[in-house]
């Protein structure tokens, strides 16, 4: 799925958060999004997802305006995913899959829990460290095999360890699918890891590193 941002502004109200962004990327890239908090990353995902529609500019998918739709075919984390905490995962999973447009279905639930080594058993959320829930928010976003997954900060706040292995799970799903990834975070070690593309957001602007 191709994606362009065209001249893209954004203001609420007299402040301007975005001001003209331009970049494109093709099926199967891994973009990663660099910029302190309030930089504009959450709201650029936004404007991709139509949760916000742009003040000015154009965004194309696959060569077609995205207008006042919401994107299609899309799994994402923007901001704190929502779980019912005294439920267990697998059972949040299934209640999220249950209303999708595009059902994973139970096997596919387990599967997903299996490759991020979340148990399907009992236990509530509410008792689940931060790791388990970024992994279950992950998982939350990958029901349906979306095209594309967006994921505002998803491994800020992990130890080593845990951040290593969500890495590793994202570049397996790239290469299995070739689904196209966008990643928000403020540590550009990170990106590097994972991303085959990079920006940085500053002073309203978006840059692509070299």
């Amino acid at each position: 799925m191709y994606i362009e941002f065209k001249n893209i502004t954004k203001k609420f109200g007299k402040t301007e958060v975005l001001r003209d962004v331009n970049f494109s990327l093709e099926k199967g890239d891994i973009a990663g999004f660099q910029g302190r908090n309030g930089s504009g990353k959450t709201v650029l995902f936004k404007l991709l997802t139509g949760l916000l529609k742009p003040s000015g500019g154009e965004i194309l998918i696959d060569n077609s305006p995205l207008g006042n739709d919401f994107l299609q075919n899309c799994g994402m984390i923007i901001e704190t995913p929502g779980f019912i905490p005294h439920y267990s995962g697998y059972k949040n999973l299934k209640i999220l899959d249950s209303v999708s447009p595009v059902q994973s279905g139970k096997e596919e639930i387990k599967r997903l829990m299996d490759m991020f080594e979340l148990k399907s058993g009992n236990l509530a959320v509410s008792k689940y460290s931060l790791g388990m829930r970024q992994k279950l928010g992950i998982i939350q976003a990958l029901l349906g095999n979306p095209e594309i997954l967006i994921l505002d900060e998803p491994i800020n706040s992990l130890d080593t360890k845990t951040s290593e292995f969500v890495i590793r799970k994202l570049i397996e799903i790239n290469a299995e699918r070739q689904t196209t990834i966008l990643i928000a975070s403020h540590i550009g070690e990170d990106l590097a890891k994972i991303c085959t593309r990079r920006f940085s957001l500053s002073d309203n602007t978006l840059i692509e590193n070299g």
